[in-house]
């Protein structure tokens, strides 16, 4: 018998009454002690302990998971349209937001993060008019190994089996794939379908933070001293020494007890036993356990509040801090859990169940980069509005960044009329004697603006010229390019000397060089003879020669380039030989236009290099954190308060002054990197000399102990 038939079977027993219904939970009972892994999963068994130990007895993990849920549940539910991803909301979404009585959305989501933090998993059930959801630690997801259409074998997900054990007055419970919404953020690398929490990683973080605070409290206990030994110069019976440890104990233990005077006599010599918590740089040790338990809950230090976070960061970076927590960490999650929830609710056809973060404070755009960030809208709005494309479709790539949203209305702003209507003559003139030979211009003929644009690439190489940013014009280029845009042939005039469309004739009778145009051009011209009411059939085998020939060029030039790079040639180099380009104008171009993708709004270069030279300079903060221990700084330097991030940048001196060995080691490893030799290698901004001499000076590998 099957297993899901099985399933049903049990079910069907466990749905009747008095004797029946105690043979059908012994029956699911019976069925799930033989059914093991991989047919049955259930999360890890360290669930109840996580949630008594860790969430609700360790301070660092209940900082980091409310970090998470805070910002989690402030998310609102909408359908997002797959064509133009534009929001909307229908009366489907109150079974979400209204999920069960006097619960809301953000309850919703905070069970569901709150699960997946401890179990890996969580599981919300359709209950009808309501939803419910399942402890995790009580659900077991069921699966069979199932045989496909060609023949071959595939294990697929038949529901899951809800055992209540700690609910005496409920039965164990089967539900089928669609009424269960499962949400598993982080897979389990032992399982098929299982989550893992993010605090498995770390119990041992956990753990050893709990002994330190228990460490700290027994050393206040103590009288906030050290252990001591008392030596005598005699000797004591066992009883002496225990009266005399019971007296100096009531005495002189306790805080409460704390300052008091201790007087020996009969030649007792005191001595400490151990170390203060200063000398064993206590906050430091335990600092760097609760830096752990935030990279697993991926939640930077700062955001959660932790000390690492607050001592090694100024709270000038907490933007970004915070901007990297919701695009890096809640985005991902928020994707996944309402893809989760999406078993729900009932989607439109081309919609998807997605979040709406528009109304999240912690989110919100400061005043002066949201009026950047309008300003900046606003000129590209003005920019496509003047190329001639549609408001509504410049609207909708605004909000969205698709550029196929984009529809062209066919009009410039060059034109004071639509396209191919005729200037009116003047009065009294006779129509040119050839104007009944020759063609009226065509609804789309190009004119002298949009000509130069269309052969402005001409040359193979265009494409990829236009991918960078322009800093400086190329006269002789720009030159060649406008010799060629006047080209008569290319550009056919009327009896008029207007500009009018290339005809399929004009091919047909090789009055137009198919070898000019660029390729894209070409495929223009193919549209265009199509729409003709009677094209030149002579027209078409030559078109389809000159894309032949191109293509057989085309592909000769990458077996060019791909034997230059096999023998060891760099890519840029090949290519810039293979097109008559200059290879360093085309790097140039390529770090700045990396460059120009990570600029904000209203950002300059140089100022969006020193926001990615901070930034960098953190992970490497807190790459050597971890490999040096947290042992940074000098014991002078910890007395004078040096922050250890303030020595990654600046003069080497002061890095040499208060860097610990460990540090230094460390430097010596991995280096020491200015921003002046970060901005010339990474940017290539700056002086060449300015960035040699900073290296030489002393910020490379030159701090080896």
């Amino acid at each position: 018998m099957a297993l899901l038939d099985r399933l049903r079977k049990a079910y069907a027993a466990r749905r009747t009454a008095g004797a029946d219904r105690r043979a059908g939970r012994q029956a699911w009972a019976g069925m799930f002690q033989t059914y093991g892994e991989p047919n049955a999963e259930r999360i890890v068994s360290s669930y109840v302990d996580l949630a008594e130990k860790a969430y609700a007895g360790n301070a660092v993990v209940f900082g980091v998971a409310l970090a998470r849920m805070s910002l989690f549940t402030e998310a609102r539910v909408a359908f997002r349209s797959r064509a133009d991803r534009k929001l909307s909301r229908t009366p489907a979404l109150e079974r979400l937001e209204k999920p069960w009585p006097n619960g809301t959305l953000a309850d919703l989501l905070g069970r569901m993060e709150q699960d997946a933090t401890l179990a890996g998993n969580a599981y919300i059930r359709d209950a009808g008019d309501q939803l419910e959801r399942l402890r995790p630690d009580w659900v077991t997801i069921v699966s069979e190994v199932d045989e496909t259409d060609d023949g071959h074998q595939i294990r697929r997900v038949l529901g899951f089996v809800y055992d209540p054990v700690g609910d005496p007055d409920r039965d164990i419970d089967f539900y089928a794939v669609d009424e269960v919404a499962h949400w598993a953020p982080i897979p389990d690398p032992l399982a098929f379908w299982r989550g893992m929490s993010w605090l498995t990683p770390v119990v041992g973080e956990i753990n050893a933070d709990k002994a330190m605070t228990a460490h700290r409290e027994t050393f206040f206990k103590n009288a906030a001293t050290p252990n001591m030994v008392i030596k005598y110069t005699g000797k004591l019976t066992r009883e002496q020494a225990e009266r005399i440890g019971d007296r100096i104990a009531a005495r002189h233990a306790g805080p409460g007890k704390a300052g008091r005077t201790l007087i020996l006599d009969e030649g007792a010599d005191l001595q400490v036993v151990g170390a203060q918590l200063r000398d064993v740089q206590f906050d430091e040790l335990q600092s760097a356990g609760e830096n752990r338990v935030a990279v697993a809950g991926q939640v930077p230090a700062i955001v959660a509040g932790l000390k690492e976070g607050l001592d090694s960061a100024a709270w000038s970076m907490y933007r970004q801090a915070l901007r990297r927590f919701a695009d890096q960490t809640m985005r991902p999650l928020w994707r996944s859990a309402f893809a989760a929830l999406a078993v729900l609710v009932d989607v439109p056809d081309g919609a998807e169940l997605w979040f709406d973060v528009s109304d999240i404070a912690a989110l919100q755009e400061s005043e002066q980069e949201a009026a950047q960030t309008a300003q900046t809208n606003a000129a590209t709005l003005s920019t496509l509005l003047t190329a001639g494309f549609t408001a509504e479709s410049a609207v909708a790539y605004v909000a969205s960044g698709d550029l196929s949203l984009l529809d062209h209305s066919g009009l410039y702003s060059v034109q004071l009329r639509p396209p191919g209507e005729q200037e009116p003559a003047p009065a009294g003139s006779a129509p040119a004697p050839d104007d009944a030979e020759r063609p009226a211009a065509p609804a789309d003929a190009p004119g002298p603006a949009d000509t130069d644009e269309q052969d402005a690439d001409d040359d193979p190489a265009g494409d990829m010229r236009r991918a960078w940013p322009v800093d400086e014009l190329d006269f002789e280029l720009e030159f060649i390019e406008l010799l060629r845009g006047w080209e008569p042939n290319l550009h056919p005039r009327d009896h008029r000397g207007r500009f009018r469309k290339v005809m399929s004739s004009d091919v047909g009778e090789n009055l137009f060089p198919l070898t000019k145009p660029s390729t894209r051009r070409l495929d223009q011209l193919v549209d265009d003879f199509g729409r003709e009411e009677n094209p030149d059939d002579r027209a078409w085998q030559p078109i389809v020669d000159e894309y032949e020939r191109r293509e057989a060029e085309e592909n000769a030039r990458n077996d060019r380039i791909s034997a230059a790079v096999d023998a060891g040639d760099d890519y840029l180099d090949a290519y810039a030989r293979e097109y008559g380009l200059d290879a360093e104008k085309l790097r140039h171009k390529e770090r700045m236009s990396l460059l120009d993708a990570e600029r904000f709004a209203g950002e300059t270069r140089r100022q969006a290099v020193r926001r990615l030279y901070d930034e960098w300079i953190y992970l490497r903060y807190l790459k050597a954190e971890a490999e040096t221990r947290g042992i940074m700084v000098t014991k002078a330097g910890f007395v004078a308060g040096i922050d250890p991030i303030s020595l990654f940048s600046g003069p080497p001196q002061r890095a040499r002054k208060w860097a610990s060995e460990e540090l230094m080691r460390w430097w010596a490893d991995n280096g020491r990197v200015t921003f002046t030799e970060f901005a010339f290698t990474t940017y290539g901004i700056g002086s060449k000399r300015a960035a040699e001499s900073a290296r030489l000076s002393g910020n490379g590998r030159d701090f080896g102990v």
